[in-house]
């Protein structure tokens, strides 16, 4: 695995000649009520930087999960690049390694004509008692893609599989009917929907029922603030589980992204709330935060 990040690292640096420098951190949160946490932290260094869309260097993560009379850390390293594929497609890849598994995400997209096109892969642990303990990974890969149906109406759909170590193949789908009610004050009424069919239930402790959906109408509210991008949500639906009936599904959201410019410092601050099960003990709250820093130079 290091052999693999020097090489591409070399290649990354020599597609990215006269580019500048940057340092990147990162840091994700979260918790459940059932008190079981997540916390990532990681610091990077992409000696060939041009932009958001043109990069490449490595970055070092410490992961730890935890939860009552348990927990267990882990070091990643991870080599991260992005660039073009030709036309108005781009990519990009953090590949790396927990010294157990190869880990990371790639996709590649376009935003041609205003409509996101995007094929993806992730690859990660199970963040759950057993998943850490037993080395339980998942790997997820799909394809979503954004149709402007009228000036303010868009659809957004996706379709992807979860492969779990195991038995266990999730059919994922999810939906989204976006309407804006006011360009001005940058409001727009959503229904977001998820649908997810697990071949094997329950085979271990993460959540897998037979089945589960979710429609959750949101009203999402963004504004620009002296160039900061500013973004609230709150929505409030159903989910249906299968063999459990029906529940009240919640969410809320709020994200902040500074402005871009050519050098200097990048922020993306996201926080939320969901009452979507996460482990198998069908807990109904989850919390988290997730910032990204880039400085360049």
């Amino acid at each position: 695995m290091r052999r693999f990040l020097c090489a591409a690292l070399l290649l990354g640096l020599g597609a990215s000649a006269h580019a500048g420098e940057a340092l990147v951190f990162d840091a994700f949160a979260s918790s459940d009520a059932d008190h079981a946490e997540v916390l990532k932290l990681g610091a990077g260094w992409l000696p060939a930087w041009r932009d958001a869309d043109h990069y490449a260097g490595i970055e070092a993560q410490h992961a730890r999960f935890g939860g009552p009379g348990w927990h267990d850390d882990a070091w990643r390293l991870y080599g991260r690049f992005a660039g073009d594929a030709g036309g108005a497609w781009k990519w990009n890849a953090r590949i790396g390694s927990d010294g157990d598994s190869a880990l990371g995400s790639a996709s590649l997209y376009s935003d041609a004509g205003g409509e996101h096109r995007e094929a993806f892969v992730e690859r990660d642990l199970v963040e759950t008692r057993s998943g850490a303990e037993r080395g339980l990974y998942y790997t997820y890969a799909g394809v979503t893609r954004d149709f402007a149906v009228a000036p303010r109406f868009t659809l957004v759909g996706l379709a992807a599989v979860q492969d779990f170590t195991g038995s266990n193949l999730r059919t994922v789908l999810r939906g989204r009917a976006i309407w804006v009610a006011s360009e001005r004050y940058g409001v727009s009424l959503q229904l977001r929907t998820r649908y997810f069919h697990d071949s094997t239930p329950r085979e271990f402790d993460y959540f897998s029922p037979r089945w589960f959906g979710e429609a959750v109408p949101t009203v999402n509210v963004q504004r620009f603030v002296h160039g900061w991008r500013l973004r609230a949500a709150a929505g409030y639906g159903r989910q249906w589980v299968a063999g459990a009936g029906a529940d009240p599904a919640r969410l809320a959201e709020l994200a902040a992204v500074s402005p871009e410019g050519a050098r200097g410092w990048r922020l993306r601050l996201t926080a939320g709330y969901s009452n979507t099960p996460i482990n198998a003990t069908y807990t109904y709250a989850y919390r988290y935060l997730d910032l990204a820093a880039v400085c360049s130079f």
